[in-house]
């Protein structure tokens, strides 16, 4: 068993307006572990008190497990509720803040399979499969304003339900010079709006994608390493309509030396959209091109 007790006192001063908060956190935990199993069950109350403004207080109970099929597949899943109160500036920052958000009010569960089988000859790999199902209550999302596209406002969405799989799959070798991997990633989300007289009702929350997926391979031989990762964005919409899909392709290269035994250098070369992909991750607001940075980082 496990208990917690913190508390949090924050204010912030401007000639625009001024706002204190006082957070308290406690938390009480049950753990259970046996050969097969693994459990962990969490209470959380919580209360922040923000001058000028009501009380608010929240019971969060979440419960975690992991169960041993077999000696390489698990079945894991969570359950819980997770409520998040705006922050200052969600709430008062000039020209963006909106006092009238309300907290966001969730509940969050996962079920999946988790294949880890014992590496062969050095070859690592494994996969993971998961099934989610959410629901959101006055969820806080941001999107230009209809006055201003160049001004941002973050709102309310009455009623959210998100459904949706991850599929994850992973294989790599490690050896005394050089290693190697490849991961693929891939997600389906279908995150609706459900609040009851929204015009936006049984459409795509905007600018969550529906179909999201990532492909990456890494190399390394003595001090040098390589990566490369492909990302695909696809099913996005804002309240304008349907948004184009995109995807990009990014290298890194590095090399690392060695100045003693504590201290090194790194050099890395990084290309960001090698495809040059024109695209927009929000509508009016393009991701530039082809681009390259280049870095030196230092320990001591």
């Amino acid at each position: 068993a496990t208990l917690g007790l913190s508390a949090n006192y924050d204010k912030l001063s401007s000639d625009s307006y001024s706002a204190s908060r006082t957070s308290v956190f406690s938390s009480a935990g049950l753990t259970l572990r046996t050969s097969r199993i693994k459990a962990d069950l969490i209470l959380d109350y919580d209360i922040w008190a923000d001058t000028g403004q009501k009380t608010r207080s929240a019971l969060s109970p979440s419960f975690d497990l992991r169960y041993e099929l077999g000696r390489s597949l698990s079945l894991v899943g969570f359950a819980r509720r997770a409520y998040r109160v705006p922050v200052f500036n969600e709430l008062y920052y000039v020209g963006f803040g909106n006092p009238e958000l309300k907290p966001e009010d969730a509940f969050l569960s996962d079920l999946g399979l988790e294949w880890h089988p014992s590496a062969l000859d050095g070859l690592e790999y494994g996969a993971k499969f998961d099934l989610f199902y959410n629901l959101l209550k006055d969820k806080i999302i941001s999107a230009p304003s209809e006055e201003d596209p160049n001004i941002w406002y973050p709102y309310n969405v009455g009623k959210v339900e998100a459904l949706g799989t991850d599929l994850s799959l992973f294989v790599g070798k490690q050896e005394r010079v050089w290693m190697w991997r490849l991961d693929a990633k891939y997600s389906w989300q279908n995150a609706v709006d459900i609040s009851e007289g929204s015009y936006n009702y049984g459409l795509q929350v905007p600018y969550i994608a529906r179909h999201s997926a990532v492909l990456s391979a890494q190399a390394g031989y003595r001090s040098w390493k390589a990566r490369l990762n492909w990302k695909l964005r696809s099913g996005r919409r804002d309240s304008y309509g349907e948004l184009p899909s995109w995807n990009s392709l990014d290298l890194d290269l590095s090399r690392g030396f060695s100045f003693g035994k504590r201290c090194g250098m790194e050099v890395v070369l990084s290309a960001r959209n090698l495809t040059d992909c024109r695209y927009e991750a929000v509508r009016y607001y393009p991701v530039p091109g082809r681009s390259f940075i280049a870095g030196v980082e230092f320990k001591f």
